[in-house]
């Protein structure tokens, strides 16, 4: 099985783990796994390739870091000295002396995917909501809902509804709240982002604050950017620090997880959900979505359940645990491994290579 990203990142990079995790996944099925990258994202007159003024700033590939499989995964990635065009050639070079029986495909687009669906059964796996641009016989869709109403660009043969992306398994124990700043017995609310100076908003934000003002009992840890406009600096009960490499433990000493009213958000809500926590989102939007039927149809419902959680630990628990099972049933790579099977099995029937 050949898996194909258009370029391979750090381990905070989230299409490249996702895509080393399905590399792994397969693996551990007993498929004999290769991983292939043209680096897409790094390469000369970035600007004529997205056809816009700006430069994508993507880290070089970095290994160390990466997730472990099972045994070493191959990998062929293309040396950046080549152009384009010559790093293509060189990947369907590789590919066809590795012979697959199909190829993964994990992003949003290359132009290599219609190389690659010319020659071998193709299942697409998109890094946001809709399907790469390209041919594919299988999408894997991260909704059933999407299946009418977000259809690829280019006819898919199947679409499978398909939500198992995350490997976030919960932290051993949680973190020293003490290392944190914050008090052992206080209730502690959690926002997280790396673009939250844009993400809060002044009318979420004061309506946060108003909250606090409420309840002398609770803090609110803000992580992720280390300066966040308009927030008090001198508050006591209002903590900011930046960016956390060991998330997962941070979130499980923390009681409620706050999500901004965003689009994005969705991973870190799973995150969340994994430590067990109650969050609290807004439908519409890639957090909402993780929640699902317990997202807040609105600010007003939002702010209602936030007094209820922060003053009911019984209630938080239970939210919690609604929240937890609903990250394994629905969201957990391992989870997922029946119905990726079925999807690569199902193009090599329905497809003659050409």
């Amino acid at each position: 099985m050949a898996v194909v990203a258009p370029t391979l990142s750090s381990a905070f990079h989230a299409p490249t783990d996702m895509a080393l995790r399905h590399a792994g996944l397969l693996q551990e099925h007993g498929l004999d796994v290769a991983v292939f990258a043209a680096q897409e994202f790094q390469m000369r007159n970035m600007p004529n390739w997205l056809g816009v003024p700006r430069n994508m700033k993507i880290d070089a590939a970095k290994p160390e870091g990466w997730p472990k499989t099972q045994r070493p995964l191959a990998l062929k990635i293309a040396p950046l000295a080549l152009s384009m065009g010559s790093r293509w050639h060189t990947l369907l070079q590789q590919i066809q002396g590795f012979a697959p029986d199909a190829v993964l495909f994990i992003g949003p687009y290359s132009p290599l995917l219609f190389a690659l669906h010319q020659r071998y059964p193709t299942v697409g796996l998109g890094t946001n909501a809709v399907a790469p641009v390209g041919p594919l016989d299988v999408w894997l869709a991260p909704q059933a809902s999407l299946q009418a109403s977000w259809r690829p660009t280019f006819d898919a043969r199947d679409i499978v509804a398909y939500s198992h992306r995350l490997s976030l398994l919960p932290a051993k124990q949680a973190r020293n709240r003490q290392a944190l700043g914050l008090p052992a017995n206080a209730v502690v609310w959690v926002t997280t982002g790396s673009r939250l100076a844009r993400e809060i908003s002044p009318a979420w934000r004061d309506s946060v604050l108003a909250a606090l003002a409420r309840h002398p009992e609770c803090h609110w840890l803000v992580v992720g950017q280390a300066q966040v406009a308009d927030l008090p600096s001198n508050h006591p009960r209002v903590h900011v620090q930046g960016f956390d490499v060991e998330l997962p433990s941070l979130l499980k000493a923390c009681d409620i997880y706050l999500n901004p009213p965003r689009l994005g958000g969705g991973h870190t809500v799973a995150c969340a959900m994994a430590q067990g926590l109650p969050v609290l989102s807004l439908p519409g939007s890639d957090g909402g979505d993780k929640v699902g039927p317990w997202a807040q149809a609105d600010l007003r419902q939002y702010f209602l359940a936030l007094e209820q959680l922060s003053s009911q630990a019984a209630a938080r628990q239970q939210l919690g645990q609604h929240l937890r099972q609903r990250y394994f049933d629905t969201f957990d790579l391992a989870a997922g491994a029946p119905t990726l099977l079925a999807a690569l099995k199902t193009a090599t029937q329905g497809q003659t290579a050409g």
